[in-house]
């Protein structure tokens, strides 16, 4: 029987429209290796509670595969819980910070592989690991294929976490919106629903958690905060001065006079289980 729906074709399209596709201008690696030091001044913060972490079933002597792992956020603490971490991620910026962020917290228990997701091979590059982690890492192509590669990774558990709804995560986009400025909230990623569909179309009926997510992201000063709405794609150096003004407004100063941005989002936690 044929699919009334194939979500996959459905998340390739919205992919595409996002600017992902591999033979689009924007390259994922490129754009995170320009971002890496900016997302970890932005994102590791001591208001960040990095809850996922008490989700994942980690065990003693476990090996666990982190996907996209970016500066280490998750793969840093794990380390400290279980045997052993291998860690995905093509960006050379990236993984730079993620290797001084394990040797300052004294942790050598990791292995690395520089490539993209979609040019891993199971059981070359990487083999079966206890518990396999996604963790936002899923703006692929193929999102089919990037989940049951996932699934064949995995011995025990996979958790896969994205985003659930619109990804305006500190009110900029829809406050250009009121301004008549802006792509409107077309120009976001898939969300979980997608994925979830997807893994149900091939037999994997995954268990779903949303939840709130609130933290602080911390600039030097609220230029670079529009540098790094820019950066993203929020908003064109055009229209910088709209930005500006809006980050003043919802902006709170720290002690040093840095500029500090309340952000938040609705997750999905993705799960299911091999055993």
């Amino acid at each position: 029987m044929s699919r009334l729906i194939d979500y996959n074709e459905l998340w390739k399209l919205l992919i595409r429209r996002r600017g992902f596709d591999p033979r689009a201008d924007v390259d994922p690696v490129e754009f995170w290796d320009k971002r890496a030091e900016n997302y970890l001044d932005t994102t590791v913060s001591p208001e960040d509670k990095c809850h996922e972490l008490y989700l994942i079933d980690v065990r003693t002597g476990n090996t666990v595969l982190d996907v996209g792992a970016g500066v280490g956020r998750l793969s840093v603490p794990i380390a400290k819980k279980c045997a052993h971490v291998t860690i995905v991620e093509p960006s050379g910026s990236m993984i730079a910070h993620l290797k001084r962020n394990m040797e300052d917290s004294g942790f050598w228990n990791y292995t690395i592989v520089q490539k993209r997701w979609e040019d891993v091979l199971i059981g070359s590059d990487v083999h079966q690991h206890d518990v396999v982690i996604s963790a936002f890492s899923m703006g692929v192509l193929d999102a089919e294929e990037a989940l049951l590669k996932l699934d064949r990774a995995a011995k025990r558990a996979v958790y896969v976490f994205w985003f659930a709804g619109e990804q305006d995560f500190d009110g900029l986009e829809s406050w250009l919106r009121q301004q008549g400025i802006g792509n409107g909230p077309e120009n976001g990623l898939p969300d979980y629903i997608h994925l979830v569909n997807i893994l149900h179309q091939a037999k994997i009926h995954a268990n779903i958690k949303i939840m709130d997510n609130e933290w602080n992201a911390v600039y030097p000063g609220v230029d670079d905060a529009v540098a790094s709405a820019i950066e993203s794609g929020l908003v064109t150096p055009e229209n910088a001065g709209y930005a500006k003004k809006y980050y003043e407004s919802v902006m709170v100063s720290g002690e040093n006079g840095e500029c500090i941005i309340p952000k938040k989002k609705k997750q999905a936690m993705i799960s299911w289980r091999k055993d």
